[in-house]
């Protein structure tokens, strides 16, 4: 019989974040990331210190009961987000079979329909499933099955059996150049990105570079992982 199943899709882009520290200007500390200007310095906030919801963001912080506090996943606070946020909290997946969010601990103990969310260290759920196979995703080459490396692209890439991260300088299109923070499309080709060609800040702030003294900048924090969750629906016979 044919089956539709929806499952979350991850997109993963292998960069960092800068430093808040890197940004001596107030408007350009307030116009970054998780930034607050306190006693003349640019630092990483505290949940507990941001005054408004606007920066009190996922994964590692909630607006709850009109202040911000520090996200701590266990049943109930899951249990409370909307479905539209609960993937985006570390320690939380979305139960399609029962509706709900609630934590996740282990990718591999996930049924395919509740492969989602993010466990407690940051890493993926991901599922393939042909396979009825769910896994922790920790970068593109960890991904184990052809299906789970094709739904990573243009961020992962299958060649030769072996799932990688997408080269910029590789990108034939620049649909798909757009959607890697360190990639841009520059002279009809897909190049890594020259934050110090960016002129201006709104171009600039990102995973990859930051803004500050009038100048775009490489951010030095690199090789994390950030992922953009988004769905896909599947059609196959069981």
């Amino acid at each position: 019989m044919w089956k539709t199943i929806t499952l979350f899709s991850l997109f993963i882009v292998i960069n960092g974040q800068c430093s808040c520290s890197k940004f001596t200007n107030e408007t350009n500390c307030y116009a970054y990331g998780y930034c607050l200007f306190q006693n003349g310095a640019c630092k990483e906030a505290e949940c507990e210190a941001i005054p408004y919801e606007g920066k009190c963001k996922s994964p590692r912080c909630l607006w709850k009961d009109d202040k911000c506090s520090t996200f701590k996943a266990d049943e109930q606070t899951c249990s409370a987000l909307l479905p539209q946020l609960c993937t985006k909290y570390e320690g939380c997946h979305y139960d399609y079979s029962n509706l709900k969010c609630v934590v996740t601990n282990d990718c591999s103990s996930l049924h395919i329909d509740q492969c989602n969310g993010k466990l407690l260290n940051g890493n993926f759920c991901v599922g393939d499933p042909f396979e009825n196979k769910c896994q922790e995703m920790t970068d593109c080459k960890s991904l184990t099955t052809e299906f789970m490396c094709l739904s990573q692209s243009p961020h992962c890439k299958y060649e030769n059996s072996v799932c990688s991260p997408q080269v910029c300088t590789e990108i034939k299109d620049e649909f798909s150049c757009s959607f890697l923070d360190e990639c841009q499309w520059n002279n009809e080709r897909c190049q890594y990105k020259n934050c110090q060609s960016i002129k201006f800040g709104y171009l600039c702030n990102g995973d990859t570079c930051g803004f500050d003294q009038n100048e775009c900048f490489t951010c030095v924090e690199q090789y994390g992982y950030q992922l953009f969750v988004g769905l896909i629906s599947l059609l196959f016979i069981l």
